[in-house]
């Protein structure tokens, strides 16, 4: 009998490196505020041939997404790229925490954020959950777009994940028909003929566990949970 194939993970973290080590600015603190603490991490997206790599920002207090970018390689572009961008229109936090990987360590990286009046601060190597919200964010993007796709080249990638994240941002005139198309068939109480929920039963959840759609968009953990109940 042959035994499953385990698929391959690519590793993304690379902190062995002569860059400056940050400390843990972050632990422990709570934010009140949008724009107080950012979160970034990196993941990897599986192609129908090979990986492309995602880095992403997030603002804790709202869990809005504030930059992103994809690429074909790992390095220190991947993370600059999407900082640049998100710095170029006009936000950037008072805090930004990271792992302590290359992408985030080296001199390019951290001379953006000096140069933003940016307080640096990193998770401990080997401590995933020094930076938590980074890791809910990267598993929630995982489960509900990555895992759920099969895309067949980088090109496809990128415009599937870029309509994703402008689905997470607040209500627009499709956004009850995507999250129905998004939620699982058949669960209790789903009479319809299409086995989807309707736009009335969403709307009743909605009211019933008390996330609003403007909420539910803008912060991907509100989402994933709302789909799970």
């Amino acid at each position: 009998m042959q035994r499953p194939v385990k698929k391959r993970k690519t590793r993304t973290t690379n902190s062995d490196h002569p860059f400056p080590r940050y400390p843990n600015l972050v632990k422990g603190e709570t934010t009140a505020r949008p724009d107080d603490i950012w979160v970034a991490d990196i993941t990897y997206v599986r192609l129908e041939h090979g990986f492309v790599y995602l880095a992403v920002l997030m603002d804790v207090f709202t869990c809005a997404v504030r930059g992103w970018h994809l690429s074909r390689s790992l390095d220190h572009h991947l993370t600059l790229k999407a900082l640049e961008r998100v710095l170029a229109g006009g936000h950037s936090p008072l805090i930004h925490h990271s792992d302590q990987g290359l992408q985030y360590a080296c001199k390019d990286y951290t001379d953006q954020l000096k140069e933003a009046h940016v307080q640096i601060s990193m998770a401990a190597v080997g401590k995933p959950e020094d930076n938590g919200y980074a890791e809910r964010l990267m598993r929630t993007i995982k489960e509900e777009e990555v895992d759920l796709s099969e895309y067949a080249d980088f090109h496809d990638a990128y415009q599937r994940i870029g309509t994703f994240w402008r689905m997470c941002t607040p209500a627009s005139a499709s956004t009850h028909r995507w999250i129905i198309s998004r939620l699982p068939k058949r669960r209790t109480g789903v009479n319809n003929t299409s086995g989807r929920w309707s736009v009335k039963q969403h709307s009743f959840r909605v009211q019933l566990f008390g996330v609003t759609t403007h909420e539910m968009l803008s912060c991907p953990q509100h989402f994933a949970n709302f789909v799970c109940r």
